[in-house]
């Protein structure tokens, strides 16, 4: 439970275990090997189709969580900060 919470929630636990194995000696691999399971997933059902004579039904799609960040800017200000950074360097 606390492995799900803790990859759900996108904490760094990779970079903790490096340090406090370089501080410590302490190589935490059973709790490691936990974490790299618990990889948080969910599966989205969908509607069997009834437009037709026979029933289809399709698998559930599975959606993975990662800890990625989606930044979303104009068009002009990415052009913006383009040229600037052109004519910086």
């Amino acid at each position: 439970m606390a492995a799900a919470t803790i990859t759900r929630n996108a904490i760094p636990w990779q970079a903790y275990f490096r340090k406090r194995e370089e501080e410590t000696g302490d190589h935490m691999e059973r709790c490691e090997t936990e974490l790299k399971n618990a990889v948080p997933r969910y599966f989205i059902y969908t509607e069997p189709s009834r437009n037709s004579r026979t029933a289809f039904i399709s698998l559930p799609r599975k959606l993975v969580i990662c800890s990625g960040t989606i930044i979303v800017v104009p068009r002009n200000l990415v052009s913006t900060c383009d040229f600037w950074y052109r004519r910086q360097v």
